[in-house]
């Protein structure tokens, strides 16, 4: 009298329900006034947008690419979602890296050594020269925005192209 056994799975979800069985023998005997279920393993139900979905966690990701639900509670939550700041700058910095690794290395394969009598390997190569051009000028261009974005060309966001025709990322811009 007095003491309680209490159990709970390590696994969520309605497939993981615990099951105990009565038995006999000393133990048995001593929880012999009854047993009492607190919670039945059960999933996490959620509606979002009217669509009804469910879980055997109290998470969600696979609802909206790159988001995860945590679900916390009953009731009823507006959820805002944001921009991951700096995962998007380690992005745009891999970008600016290679697009200059690119300028260089295409650069440096366009000239003539006098001193070697070398000619590199992209001399008078005109595909090579368009493609570099065409780069360049996507980098350049204003691009169309809806009402609810301002942002209509990439110098609006710390892009900043350079005289060597690399480029640069002013972060906090």
């Amino acid at each position: 009298s007095g003491y309680k056994l209490v159990y709970s799975g390590e696994d969520t979800g309605a497939s993981n329900t615990l099951t105990v069985t009565a038995a006999t023998g000393t133990l048995a005997t001593s929880f012999a006034g009854g047993t009492t279920t607190a919670s039945t393993a059960q999933d996490a139900l959620v509606s979002i947008n009217g669509v009804s979905l469910s879980s055997e966690s109290n998470s969600l990701s696979d609802v909206i690419q790159g988001v995860t639900f945590d679900i916390e509670d009953l009731g009823t939550t507006k959820v805002t979602v944001g921009v991951d700041e700096d995962a998007m700058t380690e992005k745009i910095t891999t970008f600016v890296d290679a697009y200059n690794s690119i300028i260089s290395y295409v650069g440096s394969q366009s000239i003539y050594d006098e001193d070697t009598d070398t000619k590199g390997i992209f001399i008078g190569e005109t595909v090579v020269s368009r493609l570099v051009a065409n780069m360049k000028s996507k980098l350049s261009t204003n691009f169309e925005t809806s009402t609810s974005d301002p942002i209509g060309a990439l110098a609006e966001i710390g892009f900043k192209t350079l005289q060597s025709g690399k480029i640069e990322f002013d972060e906090s811009a």
